[in-house]
């Protein structure tokens, strides 16, 4: 093995300085960082003269002098760099030879004090590992925790601003209004066609039909029917003269719609004979404000009653096959726990079997039944089998199956019953989660 002492002093002497070098060198193993003291009480080299016990804690010294040559100019920066790539080099080789004289000099005890230290090394690490991906997997559940903390005040806030935008749009469309205080039915014809929420109530009317008598309905060809509409209201049902509507005609005997292209939906009183004695027609309303009145009804605007497919006394429903699809678009329901009390609602159907009505400016009053809920609709007896829509979603959450007292009788004629709190008991709608299961 070269000695490092030859080429310090052949590099001083160029300079002509003297200089006492010290034989430094700084081994690096990574293989045996832990084992530096074992090895260095058990294992010995001659390096020219220089015992290894000197050279594993010489690290400081062989810097210091190598700066201290440097920095006082006894060598220049060449010879140093020179130098600095010989020790690198020296050094990998007597970390080398140190590492094979150990191995073959020392007994098998000290590889086996080697590997246990090893060994050891290896559990600290193993400990330090799982120490750290404990501690991170914890900081983790912390963050989780703060994020889904922060994520429940952003929704409590979203949810208020939303509530508070319902509350001013609810009050925009509240200008729609009834023919009293008392009675909030509004024709189809009277939406706004520019306004985004009426166009919508306008489109749905659309599918929403009245159950018919076909007794009442004359074929005219095969593109048309006929609905009798002789009798008003006033004639029908002996009203007062100021009754709204009371000169509009009377044809229906409840309300139907559809959930499937060929399944509909009504309350089961509504059909008070065979099912296949009625029809149920599409576009029965008033043609314009002017109260002018279309009875031609196309024949795609016509479904027959063929069979019942479920029936439920205990919640007065039935559903029901038609002849052929329905050409519409069936309503959108909704399904859950999405409304509570105090909630607006509003139905389409056909009050007392006048032409299509909006019924609307009501609200949920009593929720806490698991089969129906109770509103303050303004609904009559031809509303039977009425959809029952979120005022916030436009989506279908009840079907209408009964309500209070139409009219009372004054000694003359027969006038609107008030119904003031705390007399009102609600008008009675069955949970779409409920009806669904009678498809």
């Amino acid at each position: 093995m070269r000695s490092f002492k030859s080429d310090i002093i052949k590099v001083v002497k160029e300079k002509n300085k003297v200089c006492l070098p010290l034989l430094i060198s700084f081994i690096s193993m990574s293989l045996f960082s832990q084992e530096t003291d074992l090895l260095n009480k058990t294992v010995t080299m001659d390096l020219e003269g220089v015992n290894t016990d000197s050279l594993f804690n010489s690290v400081k010294a062989h810097q210091q002098i190598d700066n201290y040559m440097y920095e006082n100019m006894l060598i220049d920066n060449d010879a140093y760099q020179e130098l600095q790539r010989n020790y690198i080099l020296e050094d990998q080789k007597t970390e080398d030879l140190m590492y094979e004289d150990a191995i073959q000099d020392k007994s098998q005890n000290i590889q086996q004090q080697l590997n246990a230290i090893i060994v050891k090394k290896k559990l600290e690490n193993a400990k330090m590992t799982q120490e750290k991906f404990e501690r991170n997997l914890q900081i983790e559940e912390e963050l989780y925790s703060i994020i889904v903390k922060k994520d429940l005040e952003d929704k409590k806030k979203i949810d208020s601003i939303i509530v508070k935008v319902e509350n001013v749009e609810t009050e925009i469309r509240n200008v729609l209004r009834g023919p009293s205080q008392y009675d909030s039915r509004v024709e189809i014809a009277n939406l706004n066609t520019e306004d985004s929420w009426e166009i919508y109530i306008a489109t749905a009317a659309n599918s929403v039909g009245m159950v018919v008598d076909i007794a009442k309905l004359q074929k005219i060809n095969n593109n048309y029917y006929r609905l009798n509409t002789n009798i008003d209201l006033k004639t029908a049902l002996n009203v007062c003269d100021n009754t709204a509507f009371s000169s509009q005609p009377v044809v229906g005997v409840g309300t139907a719609f559809p959930i499937e292209k060929n399944i509909f939906i009504t309350a089961a009183h509504v059909f008070e004979k065979e099912p296949s004695k009625y029809a149920i027609v599409f576009g029965f309303k008033m043609a314009n404000k002017n109260n002018a009145i279309d009875n031609i009804i196309p024949s795609t605007g016509v479904y027959f009653v063929e069979r019942v497919l479920k029936s439920s006394k205990d919640i007065d429903i039935v559903s029901f096959k038609v002849n052929r699809e329905f050409s519409g678009v069936p309503l959108q329901t909704e399904t859950g726990d999405t409304y509570k009390i105090n909630d607006q609602v509003y139905m389409l159907g056909y009050p007392l079997g006048l032409p299509q009505k909006l019924t609307i400016n009501a609200e949920i009053e009593e929720n806490t039944h698991p089969q129906f809920f109770l509103t303050s609709l303004d609904s009559f007896s031809g509303n039977s089998g009425s959809p029952v829509f979120n005022y916030r979603t436009n989506k279908v959450i009840g079907v209408m199956v009964s309500g209070g007292v139409d009219f009372k009788f004054n000694g003359n004629c027969y006038e609107e019953a008030i119904c003031t709190p705390p007399y009102c008991v609600g008008e009675k709608i069955i949970r779409l989660d409920e009806f669904l299961k009678f498809k």
